[in-house]
């Protein structure tokens, strides 16, 4: 129970996040340019962003982690102190661990931000990306703030011809498939243009049913006039057996005539790393195409 109601919460703050429509996909109020040789040995990072903190992981550098957010997924077996709610950190226990660096995301509060660079600690803000672009962009960023700047770019060369292989397949010869992907149940939350989750939609050969509109909040009626063809629900605390129930009794729906309605998990789609990304859009592929 209490990890449905964490969960719960974590699509909350994420849906928030898609409906903001962030204006910039990483900002630091620093100017200085980071001066960090591409080794970690001995660096101590401190991670409140739950995607920055897989991300660190799937460039191979988990051992700079001394601190998290009670979000943050890591290795079985791994220790790394919990620090911070999803936007709430903990000034004293991050200053006891004395980090080289803090990644913190847009939703941490500006004065707890201020607070902790007037203890002297060097922290960068990063916001939710809006492209996959965008995505693996900021890979690359984390990837010199903690010293794996080779391995970050690796990893986004494999996985930008992995996508480039799946957008060309998509393209050839493929009428687009009208899209519904949804966030939460109640209310409920679309992802809308301007976000990167429209980017899965528009790879795997989709066309978003809700282009055009400007917030993710929208009402059934108003998705089964726009009549998608295959439908994804995210598994964010959503009930998922019982929106595929609610989204079955629209049966002129023409994703529910021929039975296109899917689920991708929560980790995937709300973590947005490029090796997510990928994950993600070969689910959609598999099950729109198989």
């Amino acid at each position: 129970m209490e990890r449905q109601q964490r969960l719960r919460m974590l699509s909350a703050v994420i849906a928030l996040v898609a409906l903001m429509g962030v204006a910039a996909w990483w900002v630091s109020q620093r100017s200085e340019a980071v001066h960090t040789p591409d080794a970690s040995d001995g660096l101590r990072i401190v991670s409140l962003v739950p995607s920055v903190t897989h991300s660190i992981y799937e460039m191979g550098a988990g051992e700079v982690l001394v601190g998290r957010t009670e979000y943050c997924r890591i290795p079985e077996g791994d220790s790394v102190p919990i620090v911070s709610s999803a936007v709430k950190p903990n000034i004293e226990k991050i200053a006891a661990l004395a980090p080289d660096r803090v990644l913190a995301s847009g939703l941490i509060p500006p004065e707890d931000v201020e607070t902790l660079r007037k203890l002297g600690m060097d922290v960068w803000v990063l916001e939710s990306p809006r492209s996959f672009e965008d995505i693996c962009k900021q890979f690359v960023r984390i990837g010199e703030l903690v010293g794996s700047s080779s391995r970050a770019r690796e990893v986004v060369d494999s996985v930008r011809l992995q996508v480039s292989e799946i957008r060309s397949r998509r393209a050839r010869g493929t009428t687009p498939v009208k899209i519904f992907m949804q966030l939460g149940a109640d209310p409920l939350f679309a992802v809308v243009p301007g976000y990167y989750m429209d980017d899965l939609i528009a790879y795997v050969g989709g066309v978003n049913v809700c282009e055009g509109l400007t917030s993710g909040m929208v009402g059934r009626e108003t998705v089964v006039s726009r009549d998608p063809e295959a439908l994804f629900i995210v598994s964010m605390g959503v009930p998922v057996e019982d929106e595929m129930r609610r989204w079955k009794e629209f049966g002129q729906m023409s994703a529910v005539r021929s039975g296109r309605i899917f689920t991708l998990p929560a980790e995937k789609v709300s973590e947005p790393t490029p090796v997510n990304f990928l994950q993600t859009l070969q689910l959609m592929e598999h099950d729109l195409w198989k």
